[in-house]
């Protein structure tokens, strides 16, 4: 990634167009480029994760060592400063989320009702002239 169609091209000994051709109509071309960007995007994003974990290493030998400002950066982070609770973290049965589902499905329901019977009233009043 990072090249440009007039690097390709270059690099293949074509022109510009016949990337540009490429890119367009030929579904090869297409499926391999897709590929090749799929393959670049995964090999970044695995070095990140070691970046970050490494990052994460430091960071709590950091804390672990009395670093009172990194400290407060990850108690921050966290929302911990503000009082924030960790994200709750929904039940571990289906039966549970399948119940929890329907519950809202019901209630939606009632609240669609009270809205209709409250529409009707409004129409009932708005027929007597008040």
């Amino acid at each position: 990634m990072g090249s440009t169609v007039t690097d390709a091209a270059r690099a293949a000994g074509v022109s510009r167009e016949t990337v540009h051709r490429w890119l367009r109509d030929d579904y090869e071309f297409q499926a391999e480029r897709n590929a090749a960007v799929r393959e670049l995007r995964t090999a970044a994003s695995a070095r990140m994760e070691r970046a970050a974990a490494a990052a994460a290493e430091v960071v709590l030998k950091a804390v672990e060592n009395g670093n009172v400002a990194v400290a407060l950066k990850v108690l921050e982070g966290f929302g911990r400063l503000a009082g924030q609770a960790p994200a709750a973290v929904g039940p571990s049965s289906a039966r549970e989320l399948c119940a929890q589902d329907e519950a809202a499905v019901r209630a939606a329901e009632r609240q669609r009702r009270r809205q209709e019977a409250m529409e009707s009233l409004k129409d009932q009043i708005g027929g007597f002239g008040l």
